[in-house]
């Protein structure tokens, strides 16, 4: 029901009972009347028809039972169509039937009221709409941000793992060669030393460069641990193997070691390389997965030009594969369905 029109009814009633010494079963009837015209035009919808039958029924109003009662109210609610060109018919339906002046007035005042009301509804759409724009470019802003944040660090963590890895490696190449060099030239000096006073000082220096370089390779270790990361790893695949699109699911708490991961990782390439050697697929998805004895590796492609002669033949990649499931008696199977999928339950 259209709750606006029914002040103005409101207001020629209370005027109407004032002024006049009319019926009150009239002025009762005149007002239950007004109010299902006003619910009917509250719930049309094409304004063509609304404006009409609120023209037609307003003039009627005055004609056949002449009272303000039904005219003013839907004046009101016409002024929300046409504007002040509701004065319009508010001043004809006075013409045929000229009445109190103040009704008159009182009628003035709803055009003038409907149409503020109409101007502010107006501004509080394109409010509403200004803020649901500044919202959206807000959300929007704070995406873009988040992903150039996530991009960044992502970034930054592959400089990290880069700079660990050339770290590693000159710990590597430098201190560990000038240590091992050590140690057997002390190992030379101690077979031709015949001081044992000097040869139980070797001896207890070639101990500690051992101690040394175990504490050197049990760091470098450490850092190409850290230093072979998954997701980077899969990310630098991606680059590589574009447009292929790869998706990776890692769900598992395993702390796998530096050869373990590598190895993983060597698998997953040489089955996207085949993917891409033999067959149309456009799709990689790759799930790492923890079970309380092993943990499965799935890799499966979207190929539908399947070659059955392909299952029962064995290429470099599917040997290098079986290689390192072998390296740690880890079963694996290579089939269709669906697509081409390898799986490896890699022993804890």
């Amino acid at each position: 029901m259209n709750y606006s029109g029914l002040w103005m009814l409101f207001i020629t009633l209370s005027l109407r009972l004032m002024m006049t010494q009319d019926d009150i079963i009239a002025i009762v009837l005149e007002s239950l009347l007004s109010i299902c015209f006003i619910a009917l035009s509250g719930i049309i919808v094409t304004k063509r028809i609304r404006i009409i039958l609120n023209i037609v029924v307003s003039l009627l109003g005055v004609l056949v039972a002449p009272s303000y009662i039904l005219l003013l109210p839907l004046v009101y609610l016409l002024t929300f169509d046409i504007g002040f060109y509701s004065l319009l018919v508010l001043l004809l339906a006075f013409i045929i039937n000229p009445g109190s002046y103040y009704m008159l007035l009182i009628g003035i005042l709803g055009v003038y009221i409907a149409d503020q009301s109409q101007q502010i509804i107006q501004q509080q759409a394109s409010l509403n709409e200004v803020r649901d724009t500044l919202t959206e470019e807000q959300l929007r802003m704070k995406n873009q941000m988040k992903d150039l944040i996530q991009s960044n660090q992502k970034d930054v963590d592959i400089s990290i793992l880069s700079e660990r890895n050339r770290i590693s490696n000159e710990l590597h190449d430098a201190i560990g060669h000038s240590l091992a060099r050590s140690i057997i030239q002390i190992e030379a000096i101690i077979i031709a030393n015949d001081n044992d006073k000097i040869e139980k000082q070797l001896n207890q220096l070639q101990i500690n460069l051992r101690h040394g370089m175990d504490d050197i390779r049990h760091t470098i270790h450490h850092i190409h641990h850290e230093s072979l990361d998954f997701e980077v790893s899969i990310d630098n695949m991606r680059e590589e193997f574009a447009p292929l699109m790869i998706n990776f699911d890692l769900h598992t708490e395993t702390e796998f070691k530096y050869n373990q991961k590598k190895d993983i990782l060597s698998i997953i390439r040489e089955a996207i390389i085949n993917s891409i050697k033999h067959s149309n697929s456009t799709q990689m998805n790759i799930i790492l997965q923890e079970f309380p004895e092993h943990n499965k590796l799935l890799i499966k492609d979207n190929g539908t030009d399947y070659d059955e002669n392909q299952d029962h033949s064995e290429g470099m990649g599917k040997t290098i594969i079986r290689q390192i499931a072998n390296k740690y008696n880890a079963p694996i199977l290579f089939y269709y369905q669906n697509g081409y999928i390898v799986q490896m339950n890699l022993p804890k």
